[in-house]
């Protein structure tokens, strides 16, 4: 069997053909390939961006909520001192009575207490004066800053006229 020049220029074309269409679909398949990863590794960048606000918001939140806990715990240092400041309340005291008419007859720091926390500190104090500045003397004592605990309190009439005379010991 004898080809011709004809037929053998056939087989070549179509061999060539074939040959083109199969490196066609390598290439294209090749760059489907490429699409396909391109597409899941931004999928993957964008999960990780979002992964990140996320952490970022947290942080933020994380970080209000750290400032608002250093802020109570400055509160709570405010009411209950570490040390034992008590001429800073002593002169809060003296301010209270000067500016409520009240006559202060002593003041008596009394030994230390030690709880499982903190300090205390017994403080008896006995003053004078007019019921209504005892009232308002004694409210001002409660919404200090300073946390004070009444043990105990004692409050008699004083002689002649509104006065009352008032035998108060405190925990500061």
């Amino acid at each position: 069997m004898r080809l011709s020049l004809k037929n053998l220029d056939r087989i070549c074309i179509f061999t060539i053909i074939i040959v083109v269409g199969m490196c066609g679909f390598w290439v294209a398949k090749q760059g489907v390939k490429q699409k396909t990863q391109i597409r899941q590794e931004d999928a993957l960048y964008d999960r990780g961006l979002e992964n990140m606000n996320l952490a970022a918001s947290n942080l933020q939140l994380l970080n209000s909520g750290l400032k608002a806990v250093k802020d109570e715990s400055k509160a709570i240092k405010e009411q209950i001192p570490e040390t034992v400041e008590i001429g800073k309340f002593l002169k809060q005291l003296d301010a209270l009575v000067k500016r409520r008419n009240i006559v202060l007859i002593t003041l008596q720091p009394m030994p230390e207490k030690q709880e499982k926390y903190f300090t205390k500190i017994p403080i008896r104090l006995m003053f004078q004066g007019a019921f209504s500045d005892i009232c308002h003397l004694l409210y001002e004592l409660e919404t200090m800053k300073r946390l004070l605990v009444t043990e105990k309190i004692n409050i008699s009439k004083a002689g002649i006229g509104g006065q009352c005379r008032v035998d108060l010991t405190l925990n500061g």
